[in-house]
């Protein structure tokens, strides 16, 4: 087991999660974290077919961006999962266009989902080392699922593994944050509670009441 990897599943053991195999949508794998809606008001897609609509995704990138500056701690560790068995697996030349060098550590894990037998590699960059370009990162994430790369939807992490913290854009829509300690995430709650998503709110409120 590489280093990098040992630190990355260590640090999601404390946060909560009960599997280290990473779930779509995070926030729902945890006992504290915050669900925020990235993707605006806009339409996602201009009129006639001409692609993305660049107010839609500045504006997504800008909460994404805000978000990720506005952590209680900076990620010290980056994964992204790649499949690369399948068609559009990301490559050294997807990570170049996305603003990240080869990766520091990769990891290679078979699992079995509903008795099919898949290839997955972890990725693993020490953003204490690497010269990542992360605002190139996020946007691109923005962009995967609406015409961009879709091997980046759902399967990047940005994680602090001394203070517990992940942060997971996992496309234009949204991000969650979820960490061990909700005292931690109690700032992004309070300035950025309008941006938290209606269906979860209910209970973002209720983890964070009387805090």
């Amino acid at each position: 087991m590489g280093k990098l990897h040992k630190y990355f599943e260590n640090a999601i053991r404390t946060i909560g999660f009960v599997n280290t195999k990473l779930p779509t949508a995070v926030f729902y794998s945890t006992p504290i974290g915050i669900r925020f809606e990235i993707g605006g008001k806009e339409e996602v897609y201009l009129p006639d077919d001409q692609g993305m609509n660049p107010v839609y995704v500045k504006n997504a990138f800008c909460r994404a961006k805000t978000l990720f500056h506005d952590l209680p701690c900076r990620p010290n560790l980056l994964r992204i999962d790649n499949n690369p068995e399948e068609a559009g697996g990301i490559t050294l030349q997807t990570l170049s266009h996305v603003g990240l060098p080869a990766p520091d550590e990769s990891i290679l894990e078979r699992h079995i989902d509903e008795g099919a037998c898949f290839l997955q590699e972890h990725l693993y960059w020490d953003l204490t080392k690497s010269s990542c370009q992360i605002n190139r990162l996020l946007f691109e994430i923005i962009k995967g699922d609406i015409g961009g790369f879709s091997c980046l939807c759902s399967n990047v992490y940005l994680l602090n593994t001394e203070n517990f913290v992940l942060y997971h854009l996992y496309d234009d829509r949204g991000a969650d944050i979820v960490a061990y300690d909700k005292h931690l995430l109690l700032p992004l709650y309070q300035k950025y509670k309008d941006w938290i998503l209606p269906y979860d709110k209910a209970r973002i409120d209720q983890l964070f009441a009387g805090t």
